[in-house]
């Protein structure tokens, strides 16, 4: 499927939960104040591209590419990134709220998350090899069967895993969270 290729434009306050934004391949764009929650992103291509200040809540991401596209302060609640292509995935997350997604089975090496609300997210089975959770809520967020070779934890708070069950490999953790891996031994940490 060709797709048209709409490069260098600024998208601003605009509401694409009834008229979807257009399929197609987007580089080096920015979407400012944009509205996508329940709307549709699916079979698109955004290469070099900015969110600031968007909800994209519930969005439809299937089978949408995301190469080196950061998202600044968005609202993005109950997203699915398992249906995400994950060619050339690359992402990074600002201030952003990601509470009750899910990222399951999915690889994202490498990816950066700075002062997310990450309350919930499903991380199952995911390949989170080097990434970073930066001053991250990480409250009844799971990890089973996840890869954390390289993951830095070392200011985040709120998670709990278990390392019988992930792949940790110079996974880095503040001692303050020493609690959050430890929970499932019943033991006492004074």
């Amino acid at each position: 499927m060709n797709l048209e290729c709409i490069e260098g434009r600024t998208i601003s306050g605009q509401d694409f939960r009834k008229d979807r934004l257009p399929k197609a391949e987007y580089e080096e764009c920015t979407f400012n104040l944009c509205n996508f929650s329940a709307g549709f992103l699916d079979n698109s291509r955004f290469m070099d591209c900015t969110f600031t200040d968007c909800d994209l809540s519930t969005a439809n991401l299937a089978f949408t590419q995301f190469q080196d596209v950061v998202f600044n302060r968005c609202k993005m609640m109950g997203v699915n990134f398992e249906t995400i292509d994950p060619i050339l995935l690359q992402m990074s997350f600002k201030e952003c709220n990601l509470s009750m997604g899910t990222f399951y089975g999915q690889n994202i090496k490498g990816t950066v998350f700075e002062g997310c609300k990450l309350e919930g997210v499903d991380f199952t089975e995911a390949d989170l090899t080097d990434v970073l959770f930066s001053d991250c809520n990480l409250e009844k967020a799971q990890f089973e069967r996840t890869v954390l070779h390289g993951t830095n934890f070392e200011t985040a708070w709120g998670y709990v895993l278990n390392p019988r069950y992930n792949s940790m490999k110079k996974a880095k953790f503040s001692k303050d969270g020493l609690e959050g891996l430890l929970q499932d031994y019943d033991i006492i940490i004074v």
